[in-house]
């Protein structure tokens, strides 16, 4: 079953291959010119202030989702990011 366009994971991307020196503002700033996007990293537990190299971004609409998507290979602390979609399209 396909996902409700309007849905939030179909509005999330997932940012992969972060460094772990890279923190909330760091994401948020690969999305400086996305108005909008929420953004949150994966940490080990709740406790921990280490991450797992994974964040996510919920973007308002489809028109930021397509913006968000053009920050893939930005560079955050020296490390080219993947910024693809949680859900695929099919």
């Amino acid at each position: 079953m396909a996902e409700d366009e309007g849905s939030e994971d179909a509005l999330t991307v997932k940012i992969t291959s972060l460094s772990y020196e890279a923190d909330l503002e760091d994401v948020k700033q690969i999305f400086k010119h996305v108005p909008g996007m929420r953004c949150r990293i994966e940490y080990e537990s709740e406790a921990s202030k280490r991450h797992r190299g994974t964040a996510y971004a919920v973007a308002p609409d489809r028109a930021a989702l397509t913006q968000a998507l053009a920050c893939d290979r930005e560079e955050v602390r020296g490390r080219e990011v993947k910024v693809k979609r949680l859900v695929e399209q099919g």
